[in-house]
């Protein structure tokens, strides 16, 4: 354990980071048998929000935060990746005595593709460029 003022490091037996604490907030990791990280959950007391976040492999990550889940798919070309699909699946209950999830307004998915330079760096998109100019 590593330990500054309200903030630790917590280590596991193959040298990783196992959780960090600042205060009440913390992320917790979780390796699998191959020593590949598989699960990270955020606990934040502010506001009393728990966000979880599953991987697989290089592929797909699991973010569940309240009532939304993000799917994220990672998309490789030649072992590179060339871009990323994220869907967003939100449920409310709301306002209903029912306990059981119902699905609230859609959020569109979205697509970012990476572009790389001659060195390998990741440039902006030329659709990122136009998102931020038209906010």
């Amino acid at each position: 354990m590593t330990k500054n003022g309200n903030k630790s490091i917590t280590w596991t037996s193959f040298n990783k980071p196992k959780q960090f604490t600042k205060g009440t907030d913390s992320t917790t990791f979780t390796y699998g048998p191959d020593r590949s990280r598989y699960q990270k959950v955020q606990t934040r007391s502010s506001d009393n929000t728990t966000i979880t976040t599953q991987y697989f492999g290089k592929v797909y990550e699991q973010i569940k935060q309240n009532t939304n889940t993000e799917h994220k798919h990672f998309i490789y070309l030649d072992k590179q990746l060339i871009a990323i699909h994220i869907k967003t699946d939100t449920t409310s209950t709301a306002g209903t005595s029912d306990t059981t999830n119902t699905p609230t307004t859609p959020i569109p998915d979205k697509t970012r593709y990476l572009h790389y330079d001659n060195l390998g760096s990741i440039e902006p998109s030329p659709m990122d460029k136009a998102t931020s100019l038209r906010e």
